[in-house]
């Protein structure tokens, strides 16, 4: 399958967050902001499609819902920091359980 490169900032942020401690949650919300952060930009649309690749795992796509909570989190948290609450309330979504399984978290 040949897959298209459609992003181009959001790589670098992507390669330094997996790296770290966080739990997926927070850097699927951290991509999710830069994104809806970089629409702004000329030629940034609205249409956001979010995966998440695991190694040895097909890619996991967030769904609206999901896409939903994060845009209510991304207007409630302006301009303050990810909270606990919102790592709980986003690792309840089905494609996190999942990430969080392949994970072994």
């Amino acid at each position: 399958m040949h897959w298209k490169r459609r992003y181009s900032g959001t790589d670098d942020l992507i390669r330094a967050l997996s790296h770290t401690k966080h739990p997926p949650e927070e850097l699927a919300f951290y991509i999710y902001e830069a994104k809806t952060n970089a629409e702004r930009a000329t030629g940034v649309g609205p249409m956001t499609d979010l995966y998440v690749v695991r190694k040895g795992h097909g890619p996991i796509r967030l769904q609206e819902p999901t896409l939903a909570a994060m845009k209510g989190i991304r207007d409630r948290l302006r301009p303050t920091k990810f909270q606990p609450d919102d790592i709980k309330a986003l690792s309840q979504l089905d494609e996190f359980q999942i990430i969080r399984k392949l994970a072994g978290r």
